[in-house]
């Protein structure tokens, strides 16, 4: 049962693991993040105020690291085929749709190493934040 169940969890950075990335840093979520803006265009602004569960724990110092890094991404603002598409084109992975909307990519962040990065394409980021609240603690 354990090894079924392992086999459907993509939570945590289970989803690239294939890839080889690691847990993420605060200083590799700045560089994912930089990534993910160069590559799809949006904001670094609006990406790093997007960031979902325990990433912006890890972004300011409180946590070590994540698991992963989630983005929640308004899907009204941003096309999702074409974000999509870029991104696999830019990480040289083509990924799987997890659940509704969202979509996992190994991102490099310097120095061989790549973390997985969740682009979670949502109605609302005030309730995505809100829905993948993760407490400091």
């Amino acid at each position: 049962m354990v090894k079924t169940f392992k086999q459907f969890l993509v939570e945590g950075g289970k989803a690239t693991e294939n890839e080889g990335t690691v847990r993420a840093t605060k200083t590799d979520i700045v560089a994912a993040l930089k990534f993910v803006s160069k590559v799809t265009g949006l904001p670094f602004q609006t990406l790093e105020k997007s960031l979902l569960g325990s990433t912006p724990h890890t972004l300011s110092g409180l946590k070590q690291d994540s698991g992963d890094i989630d983005i929640a991404i308004d899907d009204k603002a941003a096309d999702r085929a074409t974000v999509v598409a870029k991104m696999e084109k830019a990480t040289n992975f083509k990924t799987t749709k997890i659940g509704k909307g969202t979509y996992s990519f190994p991102v490099p962040v310097g120095d061989g190493r790549k973390v997985q990065v969740d682009l979670m394409f949502v109605p609302s980021i005030p309730w995505a934040i809100w829905g993948h609240y993760s407490a400091k603690d």
